[in-house]
């Protein structure tokens, strides 16, 4: 029997969730990831596979700091009695504002009763929270949550690889395609999702609006074609 000798293993910290969350169901998804939060990171755990994919696209923009997931907020409905809810997510920025997510389907609002309700809530937020959003599966195409995935997936840091992608970005004039670049970085694959990283980094940008590929053309952010 092998006897394991690399370096002590450190779990991520427990959920931080205000009411017990399902973590398995024959009903419906249920899932969880690691988000940031300090050296090891934070278990979230998610009731739908909405609420997942929500959290893995946050997760990858440059703003978003770290998410809460099932955040309490006593609010007062219009009979004037105090209401226990759970938000699904509370963003916490890099500039330390905080964002307190519903996330539903938009079936789910057809009788206007969640909009009637965040919007009495998003009156008495006071000084908890900065604002309050609402999180639909309209507000992610089939595009935006591939990518999102992806970039997800390939968040692990590689050192020689991110610096030689940073190389290969500085000599980046116009346009140039993944699999180019990769080709250039040297390091076949791990250059490949240097790059995927750099993307959700917001260094280089798609050109187009498409799924990351080895044909997707990219530019440094903030250059026009």
């Amino acid at each position: 029997m092998s006897v394991y000798t690399g370096p002590e293993y450190n779990p991520p910290k427990r959920s931080v969730a205000k009411r017990k969350v399902s973590v398995a169901s024959t009903q419906h998804f249920c899932g969880q990831t690691v988000v940031p939060d300090g050296e090891n990171g934070r278990i979230i755990v998610t009731e739908s596979h909405l609420e997942f994919v929500w959290a893995i696209y946050l997760l990858t923009l440059p703003w978003v700091q770290t998410l809460e997931e099932q955040v309490l907020f006593m609010w007062v409905n219009d009979a004037g009695e105090r209401v226990e809810k759970y938000f699904d997510f509370v963003i916490v920025t890099t500039d330390g504002r905080r964002i307190a997510c519903e996330v539903k389907p938009v079936i789910r609002l057809e009788s206007g009763r969640v909009v009637n309700e965040l919007s009495q809530i998003a009156a008495q937020i006071g000084g908890t929270f900065d604002e309050v959003r609402l999180l639909t599966d309209e507000g992610l195409d089939a595009i935006s949550r591939f990518n999102a995935e992806t970039i997800y997936a390939m968040r692990g840091a590689d050192a020689e690889a991110d610096l030689a992608a940073e190389a290969v970005i500085g000599q980046l004039i116009g346009a140039s395609t993944l699999a180019d670049m990769t080709r250039c970085i040297g390091l076949g694959s791990r250059g490949m999702r240097a790059l995927v990283r750099k993307i959700g980094k917001r260094e280089i940008t798609l050109c187009e609006h498409q799924r990351i590929c080895g044909k997707s053309f990219v530019r440094k952010t903030g250059v026009s074609q």
